[in-house]
């Protein structure tokens, strides 16, 4: 006996034809809310790759502060020298230079004499991830293992001290004293870059390496902030206030 009609729909819903699709009214309400949600959430997601990005960072400095241990240790007690701190004016912002470029076919220098001697030979370990500017790993990659005397100079994201005091307690010594790592804790061997503004890796502070191996985040300050005091293309002596701060 064949059934009649269901009166009361019972049973509808069940076959394949008859799913329902969302309505434009609530297709609406979904994008809104997820547009909402994106949003909000932006500013954290962001946060948390700059954290991140903030702890690969002072891994690099760690593995650049175990061979700069190892040179010391090879080289009757001196860091690796820099050359831009050998004359009568150093230019501390060419501490952020690896190698010096143009007509210097082997011109290795400050950090980079850690690459060419063999004491840390990854050229990630010289670039922070949070870098914006044009020196960058990507962009520079092939420079750390083809060099020439037609190569530029090779820039790193990370601010050598080098090997002598060239700061306010270099003052009246002549030559220059030697910077030992005894000091420990007290000497501050890099920091993340600040050459120049675009150099600047992180917005509100910076990784600083110091003599013990430890790195330690630098809290940036509201009243005396550090990128005040970073010179222009024309240079300049904020170079040497940034450094009293490291210090204190």
């Amino acid at each position: 006996m064949q059934r009649g009609p269901n009166p009361r729909g019972e049973g509808r819903g069940v076959g394949p034809d008859s799913a329902r699709g969302f309505s434009l009214l609530e297709l609406i309400i979904v994008l809104a809310v997820t547009v909402v949600l994106t949003g909000l959430m932006l500013p954290t997601l962001a946060q948390v790759r700059e954290n991140v990005n903030r702890v690969l960072c002072s891994s690099n400095m760690r593995q650049l502060g175990l061979g700069m241990t190892m040179y010391y240790r090879d080289n009757r007690d001196r860091l690796p020298h820099a050359e831009t701190l050998a004359g009568a004016e150093p230019d501390p912002g060419e501490l952020m230079a690896a190698h010096q470029g143009y007509g210097e076919e082997e011109k290795w220098d400050g950090l980079g004499r850690l690459y060419s001697e063999g004491y840390c030979t990854a050229p990630d370990c010289y670039y922070c991830p949070s870098h914006r500017g044009q020196h960058n790993l990507e962009d520079k990659r092939v420079h750390w293992q083809i060099r020439n005397r037609w190569s530029p100079p090779l820039y790193t994201n990370y601010q050598y001290a080098g090997d002598v005091y060239w700061g306010q307690e270099a003052k009246g010594r002549t030559p220059r004293r030697l910077r030992q790592l005894k000091d420990g804790e007290r000497l501050v061997l890099a920091t993340d870059g600040w050459r120049r503004l675009s150099d600047f890796n992180h917005s509100t502070g910076m990784n600083v390496l110091r003599g013990d191996g430890s790195v330690r985040w630098f809290e940036d300050s509201e009243a005396d902030p550090l990128a005040s005091h970073i010179p222009g293309e024309g240079g300049g002596g904020g170079y040497y206030r940034i450094w009293e701060l490291l210090n204190k």
